[in-house]
């Protein structure tokens, strides 16, 4: 992988695209691309090897573009960063799956995670971030509240999913991802996973 995103850099730097971006700046994104990509694919397909896409692919959905705007904990290198989180993903989609048929759809479950979503994200995000501090008290306040957004819609898409349509594999895929979520924005989660 590094060897590609190294020749991205170079073809980039032959075509003279007039961008100013130091190539390890440009090398970093495109390494950090092609990590996303290989483990969103990873998490999918073991997924649906083990039965439970949808329930892996609304969770991470909803947990990745949470964690956009609120941050979170991560381990301390990125192999170990896409283990940690292709577990925790095939767990959730796992999860999802047999709760939504054991528990089925459920008031209080729906209720707890939601108002811990709600409370993590108000307080803690965004989660600071070593290599990209927020300088900015407006920039942190704008990330909170779009943090909260998508919080927000992500409870009404749970409550779409799981008591109109009566999804609730999805429903529980919906609600773990914001339970995770929730939980990497706290520090004992940032100390746990920078010490794996």
């Amino acid at each position: 992988m590094k060897k590609v995103a190294e020749k991205l850099v170079q073809l980039n730097m032959d075509l003279n695209t007039g961008e100013k971006a130091s190539a390890e700046v440009i090398l970093f994104g495109l390494r950090l691309i092609i990590h996303s990509v290989l483990h969103v694919a990873i998490i999918l397909v073991l997924a649906y090897f083990f039965g439970f896409f949808y329930e892996a692919m609304v969770a991470l959905v909803v947990g990745s573009t949470m964690k956009v705007f609120s941050g979170g904990a991560h381990a301390n290198h990125i192999v170990k960063c896409i283990i940690v989180g292709t577990i925790i993903y095939l767990l959730i989609g796992f999860s999802g799956k047999h709760l939504g048929s054991i528990v089925g759809v459920n008031y209080l479950i729906w209720i707890v995670v939601s108002l811990f979503a709600l409370y993590s994200t108000y307080k803690l995000a965004p989660a600071p971030a070593k290599n990209k501090p927020i300088k900015s008290f407006a920039h942190k306040e704008n990330l909170k509240k779009l943090a909260l957004n998508v919080v927000s819609v992500a409870i009404f898409l749970s409550f779409i999913v799981g008591y109109i349509l009566e999804q609730s594999g999805l429903f529980y895929g919906v609600l773990l991802a914001l339970l995770w979520q929730s939980l990497s924005l706290w520090p004992l989660t940032f100390r746990i996973l920078e010490s794996i």
